[in-house]
């Protein structure tokens, strides 16, 4: 069962409101897997991943994981964060930096008054033949991809 995501069990999320999630890895590709898992913020209209095609969402990675893990291997690995600033103009909110595992990134994300964003993670594999890492893999024949992603409300006020 999801639940609990939210501090106070409220989906709005003020200014300096820290915000503490755990993200839950398990490798069952029969081998050892050098994973990456990049985080995306969305605002309205930008596409999230799209898993028949298995195509990434457009939007910027913001924030980075990565972790060599063995077979059969389950991590849990804490994701911390909050917005450190934000300015309202003309309507609109600029979630200008956030704070991720003690790292502050400058944003510049442009957010309806309402406020409503939502935190993206892509689950990416290396590929030894590319020296790169790719979205997808193929698992019994088939093309494979693994996101989520979770909604939450920016205010000005905590």
């Amino acid at each position: 069962m999801a639940e609990k995501y939210y501090p106070n069990d409220n989906p709005m999320i003020g200014v300096g409101e820290p915000v503490k999630w755990h993200l839950y890895l398990y490798n069952h590709m029969a081998e050892a897997q050098y994973v990456a898992v990049k985080v995306k913020l969305l605002g309205p209209g930008v596409e999230p991943p799209n898993t028949t095609s298995c195509t990434p969402s457009p939007a910027p990675t913001i924030f980075e994981i990565r972790r060599v893990m063995t077979n059969n291997e389950t991590w849990l690995s804490p994701f911390e964060w909050a917005i450190v600033s934000l300015e309202k103009k003309d309507g609109l909110l600029n979630l200008t930096a956030l704070k991720i595992n003690d790292q502050t990134l400058n944003i510049g994300l442009l957010a309806p008054d309402s406020g409503q964003l939502r935190m993206v993670f892509e689950l990416w594999l290396y590929d030894k033949n590319t020296g790169d890492f790719r979205f997808s893999w193929i698992s019994d024949g088939s093309n494979q991809c693994v996101w989520n992603q979770i909604w939450f409300n920016v205010t000005s006020t905590v």
